[in-house]
């Protein structure tokens, strides 16, 4: 059951739709992701959009 905070993270449907390329840069992606969200610097799937946004604007072979 899902906390009332909580939300549903990105898939690897949604980081690819968002520019990852498809192979390992999707589960580095994730991955990053789920680091910022253990940490609680993203609490949304917007906030998410955003720090993958940011993760590919320093990370430009991910795309």
């Amino acid at each position: 059951m899902l906390r009332p905070e909580s939300y549903l993270p990105l898939t690897g449907r949604e980081v690819v739709a968002l520019g990852v390329a498809p192979g390992p840069a999707v589960g580095r992606a994730l991955a990053h992701l789920a680091g910022l969200r253990q940490s609680g610097a993203v609490r949304s799937a917007d906030e998410e959009r955003t720090a993958l946004r940011a993760y590919l604007g320093a990370n430009p072979k991910a795309t």
